[in-house]
């Protein structure tokens, strides 16, 4: 059992896909309350959210050089 959840939870597409979710809804709130000047937890998650974003990167990289020694 535990090993197709540790399986989705280290999934790249998932991560990413997670992380995008987080950064635009709240960035939507970041925008929304920017004029306030209110801190909120919605500017953790944006932090949160890029890292997630960041952290998948290298795997997409990899995959993008593994392409193009293909095409070669």
């Amino acid at each position: 059992m535990a090993r197709p959840i540790k399986k989705f939870a280290e999934n790249v597409y998932v991560n990413f896909t997670a992380g995008l979710a987080l950064l635009i809804s709240s960035g939507v709130e970041v925008v929304r309350t920017v004029e306030e000047g209110a801190i909120g937890a919605h500017h953790g998650v944006v932090v949160f959210a890029i890292v997630q974003i960041l952290k998948t990167l290298p795997h997409f990289i990899h995959g993008a050089e593994e392409v193009s020694k293909i095409r070669d």
